[in-house]
């Protein structure tokens, strides 16, 4: 099955998404969803939209795994609300919950809608986006089969492939 990375907003994401890649790709058969204003230099305004409906395109009705990472946790649930049957298991690591703009956060209600042991968010405890406190909150208010797992780390790097194919392959 395929999984598909959504990563961070800035361009050192793309750094950390060839990482995961180099880790772990070969074996859970990932794809990078590279940002367009990696490329350009700048995020024009409905740029989330218009990726969202880029992963729908690209994944078709083919089911998938996701991972996402900070932004890209966001692109991936507002991708679920369109058409939850594309996802098998989701990933989400550094959820940006301080970030979020009014309305964004209901984008991920659409978890409690997977069945359990389809959902896990890895989120570092002080993370400057969302710590692990404020983000397990969220996550326990959608529902309760969301595996939430903290990291001793205070910052927004996740380093975890292994934790990811561990989960995707269970």
């Amino acid at each position: 099955m395929k999984t598909i990375l959504l990563p961070g907003f800035s361009l050192q994401n793309r750094d950390w998404a060839e990482e995961v890649r180099d880790q772990i790709g070969k074996r859970v058969g990932l794809e990078i969803h590279y940002w367009p204003h990696w490329q350009t230099g700048e995020a024009i305004e409905g740029w989330k939209e218009r990726e969202v409906e880029r992963f729908l395109n690209e994944t078709g009705k083919e089911k998938v795994n996701v991972i996402g990472k900070s932004i890209g946790t966001l692109v991936a649930v507002m991708a679920l609300n369109k058409n939850i049957e594309i996802v098998n298991k989701i990933v989400l690591c550094g959820v940006p919950v301080y970030d979020l703009r009014p309305g964004d956060g209901d984008n991920y209600q659409v978890l409690a809608r997977l069945r359990p042991g389809r959902v896990m968010v890895i989120q570092n405890e002080k993370d400057n986006h969302g710590s692990f406190d404020d983000v397990a909150k969220m996550m326990a208010s959608i529902s309760q089969n969301i595996l939430t797992v903290s990291r001793p780390r205070e910052d927004h790097h996740y380093p975890y492939a292994p934790d990811f194919e561990n989960f995707l392959a269970g």
